[in-house]
């Protein structure tokens, strides 16, 4: 994907909201929410019927318009099911949308304008790196946070060049909701303007797991 064709690549997150149309500073329209309860991969039905199963599961289901609202982006149905169900079970992040490929991941960001788009970074025959700059210029406001199984010895800087603002690896998934509250304080100071640098995936290794 050329990146020229997309001009906020690579640009500071600060100067990037300033590109932020005016009528969505006051905040997005909201969706309605996604999601599944069933981790069988053979299960055919759609995340939009699917998501009438998690929503019988509980209160913890329903979050609060106060939470971040988030995209988990992966081509793995098991994955985006587990993650999905995992974020919305801590009740600290509400879960807005599942998006299996790139070109629903475009959809459901434009729509949603999430405050974090959760993006795998081998999406089939994509990858996750050539979305980011266009999901970055769709919803200039959104933290793009890699999720994915590669150790961030090898795709860490790759993925923050690019314009990611964190990197998760997915053995990090217990205390994930944790790492992405922290994270999108740090994303929001950046937005106002401040120097911030989101904690390195290799130095969270050594942190507790536990929330």
């Amino acid at each position: 994907m050329e990146t020229d064709r997309y001009p906020d690549a690579g640009r500071p997150v600060a100067e990037r909201s300033a590109r932020v149309p005016q009528h969505q500073t006051g905040g997005p329209a909201r969706g309605t929410s996604v999601g599944s309860a069933t981790f069988w991969s053979s299960d055919r039905r759609s995340d939009h019927e699917r998501a009438h199963t998690i929503s019988s599961l509980g209160p913890f289901v329903h979050a609060s318009s106060e939470l971040p609202r988030l995209v988990v982006v992966d081509d793995d149905r098991t994955i985006r099911d587990v993650v999905s169900l995992t974020l919305r079970s801590s009740g600290q992040i509400e879960v807005v949308g599942l998006a299996a490929d790139g070109a629903e991941a475009m959809q459901m960001v434009a729509d949603e304008q999430p405050d974090v788009v959760l993006l795998d970074l081998m999406l089939g025959a994509e990858r996750g790196t050539d979305l980011i700059a266009p999901l970055l210029r769709s919803a200039p406001r959104s933290m793009i946070a890699m999720m994915t199984s590669v150790p961030a010895e090898l795709e860490e800087l790759n993925s923050l060049r690019a314009g990611a603002f964190v990197y998760y690896e997915k053995t990090m998934l217990s205390a994930l909701a944790r790492f992405i509250a922290d994270d999108l304080s740090l994303f929001r100071r950046a937005l106002g303007g401040e120097d911030v640098v989101a904690p390195s995936s290799l130095r969270r290794r050594s942190e507790p797991t536990g929330t």
